[in-house]
């Protein structure tokens, strides 16, 4: 029977972002000035997305700034352009998840069949924000010894970042993905009110805590993941963490890869057990059976720069032996310990998809789906609660996102998004 069922779904507005205002999600701004140091106005500024070809277009007010808000996170050209002066390109600008990039640039005199390319290294550090963030972009992600490749998995890495009780009281702390089947959620410097968003939109289980999510990552869809540190912002809605995820949106060049793990009993250690631990009850350790994780992905254009694709599929789990023996009573009342551990079996698939659309330079249309079900075998075995007293835990979840963007002008953006997530809790 269902125990109880969420729905959650979250619509925004359109959104009108004044170029003049704070600077909002992934954006380039700065200054452009002439030789001698002035200012210069009417600078046309371009920015190019190098994967998709995406770009946007500002020119430079009174003060020569500019400010290109409201950019996918991902690796840019920026290009200056302007009557009277060599036209100039920054390529090789990469911007990560709530991320400012500030690029001063001085044009030299010139005419427009010159072309400068200017050089540099990438800005590191935002200068336009409060926030303390970590940001994991997909090469980091690739390399860290993470086990479950979970948000959570991943957070704990980072300093004075620590684990918080799951909903089973205990906490699951990760070692090569053997606690892959429970969420503790994370806390930053005590405070566990961490939420966890899919491209700035909320997606959360309202049972038994905010912190809570229901939903695993989908590790082969994921371009990066940025840690949001709330407790040092004051422009943030929660005082823990804001893990926001950034999904691949594809690109011009077609690709893919596929991750796996796997270990079995073979693996494991033999417990040096001796007839006196026996004595003290010390029969059957817990360990694991067997885990295992694939995940293969494939992105790519279906029109080369107006239509890109992105998918992934994903099918982990993990069964671990119980802290209590296999029961060898026979009369279905009574509970009799044997001698072989009980397992606990858990796995988990889940299919990630996006779709994007550049119809025009203006105007921009993605869809993503995510549809996923866990699976508990034996839920609530524990040392206390026996193979058949513990129950089938099936919990599927759906996250659906739409979302449409239009440049009205230079100083001004439709942003436009909604979002539904449903869940079900079936015991």
């Amino acid at each position: 029977m269902y125990r109880y069922l969420v729905r959650y779904g979250l619509a925004a507005v359109a959104i009108f972002i004044l170029t003049c205002s704070a600077a909002a999600a992934q954006t380039i701004s700065g200054v452009v000035t002439d030789p001698s140091g002035a200012v210069l106005p009417g600078v046309t500024v371009t920015a190019s997305n190098t994967a998709t070809q995406q770009a946007r277009t500002v020119t430079t007010d009174a003060a020569g700034r500019y400010v290109i808000t409201s950019l996918q996170p991902g690796t840019y050209a920026v290009s200056y352009t302007l009557d009277g002066f060599a036209p100039a390109t920054r390529p090789g600008i990469t911007l990560t998840s709530d991320f400012t990039a500030t690029l001063d640039l001085q044009l030299g005199l010139g005419t427009q069949t010159d072309t400068v390319t200017v050089t540099g290294a990438a800005p590191l550090v935002d200068v336009e924000s409060s926030a303390t963030q970590q940001t994991m972009d997909r090469a980091t992600l690739d390399v860290l010894p993470t086990g479950s490749r979970s948000a959570e998995s991943v957070g704990i890495l980072i300093p004075g970042v620590t684990l918080r009780a799951a909903g089973n009281g205990t906490i699951a702390r990760d070692v090569g993905g053997t606690s892959m089947m429970n969420q503790s959620p994370l806390q930053f410097r005590g405070t566990s009110d961490t939420v966890q968003v899919i491209q700035g939109m909320r997606r959360v289980y309202l049972r038994p805590g905010p912190e809570f999510v229901g939903a695993y990552i989908n590790d082969g869809a994921v371009q990066e993941m940025t840690f949001g540190q709330g407790a040092e912002a004051m422009d943030m809605g929660q005082s823990g963490m804001r893990i926001n995820i950034v999904p691949k949106s594809g690109g011009n060049v077609l690709h893919g890869g596929v991750s796996s793990a796997f270990t079995g009993s073979s693996f494991q250690s033999e417990m040096n057990i001796d007839d006196q631990l026996r004595s003290l009850g010390f029969t059957n350790p817990t360990g694991v059976v067997k885990l295992w994780d694939f995940n293969p992905s494939v992105n790519g254009p279906i029109k080369r720069d107006r239509v890109w694709f992105s998918l992934a599929y994903r099918n982990w789990g993990v069964t671990n032996t119980a802290p209590i023996t296999l029961n060898e009573a026979t009369d279905h009342q009574s509970y009799q310990p044997g001698t072989t551990s009980a397992d606990d079996p858990g796995h988990i698939w889940d299919v990630t998809g996006r779709l994007t659309l550049q119809a025009s330079q203006a105007y921009n249309f993605s869809v993503l789906f995510e549809r996923q079900a866990r699976t508990r075998e034996r839920f609530t075995l524990s040392s206390t609660t026996s193979p058949e007293a513990a129950g089938v835990n099936i919990f599927p979840t759906k996250t659906t996102q739409i979302r449409w963007t239009r440049v009205q002008s230079p100083n001004l953006l439709f942003d436009v998004a909604y979002q539904r997530f449903d869940m079900e809790n079936r015991v």
